[in-house]
């Protein structure tokens, strides 16, 4: 299934499984898609397009890393840190990663492995995928 990719006119495909209403569960925390995360329930409101809208959260938060050189090296480093936290990787191409934590896992654990891993692998930069919305306001849905 293709999703737009937020701000452009292209799509990337994600991994979902449909559910008896239609709706489709993402299986897998997309790397170019931004809002969502795996476990999330989406709805497709134009197929053509790729364009969807959010039914519910999974509760998990997606983190996306890059690294100018390799990013194996990175994820042999904070892979099992961030498996401590119940985290696991979703996808990695040459110099990116994207990774999916349980939002329960809480935003301080998380942040305090991120900057230990910044700061071992200089050029390693991250965000989260789904926690911000395109104005940098946080979307709060872990909250309810």
């Amino acid at each position: 299934m293709g999703l737009r990719v937020e701000g452009a006119s292209r799509t990337q495909p994600v991994a979902v499984r449909r559910l008896e209403t239609g709706d489709l569960e993402v299986l897998f925390s997309p790397g170019l898609v931004e809002g969502i995360a795996a476990g999330d329930v989406i709805r497709l409101t134009d197929s053509r397009t790729g364009d969807f809208e959010i039914v519910s959260r999974g509760g998990n938060l997606s983190l996306k890393l890059f690294h100018p050189g390799a990013i194996g090296p990175v994820l042999d480093w904070v892979g099992p840190e961030l498996e401590r936290l119940a985290g696991r990787l979703d996808g990695k191409i040459d110099r990116a990663a994207v990774l999916t934590i349980p939002a329960t896992t809480g935003f301080p654990a998380i942040e305090a492995v991120m900057k230990r891993a910044v700061a071992a692998h200089p050029g390693l930069t991250w965000f989260y995928g789904n926690v911000y919305d395109s104005e940098d306001r946080p979307l709060n849905w872990w909250r309810s």
